[in-house]
């Protein structure tokens, strides 16, 4: 009479899921789908690693595609509290430039949504714009196309890229300061958006703006004489 031999455990395959899971997060990277900048949240998990391996030699002798899905639900939760997290965390850019001999400027910026605001400088100071970019859940920088000469300088701002990510609402925010000291023409382009001009305190001879939704409070200037104004909305 044969003797049955003992059923020998089948152990998880750990590191297999584990390297399917990062190959589905590099997928998801390099299609743009997810930011490169979520490892700077996701590698503090890597406790979780260790928790996942002490389940798989505790729960050797269950059902090997049962504790499978628990590991991957494991590395699933992990994925989607990095994402929530990096999510909440904007992308700040400052941009400035000096003053130096300007004597009238030319100001365009092209704001495709979010919110923006636009006033003056602290008097004295020595730059002629300070702006800065704050970008929430999303890749976007802010463009800047400047030169200068004969004492005429032309900046020219726009929102380079927006690429909204699928796990929540693009945010994006701008504040831009401007000197007080020389005349300026002022132009806006905006798509939807949340507009706060705050142009009391600047020279600002003629102000063009072209809104095509949202809000828009216009503060006019009070020291610059006559100021031309061209609004489409």
């Amino acid at each position: 009479m044969s003797e049955k031999r003992p059923q020998r455990a089948v152990g998880v395959p750990i590191w297999g899921i584990f390297l399917l899971f990062l190959g589905v997060v590099f997928l998801l990277q390099t299609l743009s789908v997810l930011p490169w900048g979520l490892w700077e949240i996701l590698w503090r998990f890597w406790p979780v690693l260790i928790i996942i391996i002490g389940l798989g030699i505790l729960l050797r002798r269950c059902n090997v595609w049962l504790v499978s899905l628990l590991v991957l639900a494991m590395l699933g939760g992990c994925l989607g509290i990095a994402i929530w997290q990096y999510g909440l965390s904007p992308s700040i850019e400052s941009y400035s430039e000096p003053l130096s001999d300007m004597e009238y400027a030319q100001i365009e910026v092209d704001f495709a949504a979010g919110s923006i605001t636009v006033g003056s400088l602290l008097p004295g100071s020595p730059n002629f714009v300070e702006a800065d970019s704050e970008v929430r859940n999303s890749h976007g920088k802010i463009s800047v196309d400047f030169h200068q000469q004969d004492g005429e300088g032309r900046l020219y701002l726009s929102t380079e890229r927006v690429n909204k990510q699928f796990w929540g609402e693009v945010g994006v925010k701008w504040e831009v300061r401007l000197t007080r000291n020389i005349p300026l023409i002022l132009i806006i382009k905006s798509a939807a958006s949340n507009m706060e001009l705050s142009l009391s305190e600047l020279e600002v001879t003629e102000l063009r703006l072209d809104v095509d939704a949202g809000n828009c409070q216009v503060m006019m200037p009070s020291s610059a004489g006559t100021t031309h104004a061209y609004i489409k909305a």
